[in-house]
């Protein structure tokens, strides 16, 4: 397990994480048009999530 603040997520929770992380990124660079929400629907994966990797990086 590893911590982050008050969670504690598993390794494959962390990958999971990272891989959703790279595809929010790439398809962004790819069409630098497509909207937040356009990508987090397309990508099956909640707006939120795509605030928060748009955030850290």
């Amino acid at each position: 397990m590893i911590g982050y603040g008050d969670s504690t997520r598993t390794q494959a929770e962390v990958e999971k994480n990272d891989d959703q992380k790279l595809d929010v990124m790439l398809m962004l660079e790819e069409n630098s048009h497509t909207s937040s929400r356009q990508t987090a629907s397309a990508l099956n994966i909640s707006h939120s999530s795509i605030l928060r990797v748009l955030t850290e990086n």
